[in-house]
């Protein structure tokens, strides 16, 4: 008889659970029987239906696998963030701003030859802060999509190159908001100071920055922009939900399943493939308007490809014969 772990090797071959097996010479026997007279036949992912009947509230929750999926009202992580103000004078030749490491210099004309990270003034207070933003962010693209340089050479300096730790986002005439990159609390301690008698800081230091939580969904009060939320969460995905917006940053693609069919009050999903066992993927909440169809994902079957039963040289075949399919 062969052992243990050759069986178990040779039952998944032929669609068999080795622990619905424990005595060997039966597992032997009904893989013998298999090996010989099993057919082909496709792989079917397990599957299981989450249902609402109406909003999720914050706090409630959503499990499937080794994954557990939270409501908030608002997403947990925010970034660190100041204002610099201005009194609606136009910045003098030489002014500064400082950021975290970084000095912009206004400057009435560039320096040729260039110098790093020099501003030009402008025509007003408003432009001034504009071609601030530009310097920030290393043209008019956020981060953290690629900065596009556009500008650079005329309203900020050749060499300059977008700020590492933040970006430079809501602009009016008068204000300018800088958001930190990333989310935690690190950025708290980023500083913020100028040379100006007509730019101003909110405060010396950026402020408001709460670590991020992955897994974490936005509440919205419909059930149908729920689901869609929960699906680009599961999936990683932002056809409707936008990571950092309607689910939390960090939020990966889940390794065990996918979001497939998604309707107004119905959301299901299917395992990545026939290697997850049904009955391993727990599907629970803690919903009082959601619900599952069953505890676990349901339906699945492992795809098996049939043995084939005669050797190379066209013999007829024996049990552990290579498969030459």
């Amino acid at each position: 008889m062969a052992q243990r772990n050759e069986l178990v090797i040779r039952g998944n071959a032929v669609g068999l659970t080795a622990s619905n097996y424990p005595n060997d010479s039966k597992f032997e026997q009904k893989i013998l029987y298999l090996e010989k007279n099993g057919t082909t036949y496709t792989e079917t992912p397990g599957t299981q239906t989450l249902t609402m009947s109406g909003a999720a509230v914050a706090g409630e929750t959503i499990t499937i696998g080794n994954r557990t999926y939270t409501w908030r009202a608002a997403l947990t992580g925010v970034k660190a963030s100041g204002t610099l103000t201005s009194d609606a004078t136009a910045p003098s030749d030489g002014d500064t701003v400082a950021i975290e490491g970084r000095t912009y210099t206004y400057r009435t004309a560039l320096s040729n030859p260039a110098q790093q990270n020099e501003v030009l003034i402008g025509v007003s207070a408003a432009v001034a802060l504009d071609n601030l933003k530009l310097a920030i962010n290393g043209g008019s693209t956020n981060y953290p999509t690629a900065a596009d340089a556009s500008g650079i050479g005329t309203t900020w300096s050749l060499g300059t190159v977008r700020h590492p730790l933040v970006n430079a986002t809501t602009n009016t005439n008068t204000t300018q908001l800088i958001v930190a990159n990333d989310f935690d609390t690190t950025a708290n301690q980023y500083t913020t100071t100028e040379n100006s008698t007509h730019l101003s800081w909110g405060a010396t230091k950026l402020a408001g920055g709460v670590a991020n939580i992955p897994d974490e969904l936005k509440t919205t009060g419909v059930a149908a922009t729920e689901l869609d939320i929960l699906k680009d969460a599961i999936n990683n995905t932002a056809v409707v939900g936008v990571e950092g917006t309607d689910y939390s940053f960090g939020t990966a693609a889940h390794t065990q399943v996918t979001a497939t069919t998604n309707g107004a009050t119905t959301q299901v999903v299917a395992s990545r493939n026939g290697a997850f066992d049904n009955a391993s993927i727990a599907t629970t909440e803690t919903m009082t308007n959601g619900s599952w169809g069953a505890a676990t994902l349901a339906s699945g079957v492992r795809g098996v490809a049939a043995v084939n039963t005669s050797t190379a040289a066209g013999s007829a075949g024996v049990s552990g014969d290579v498969n030459h399919i």
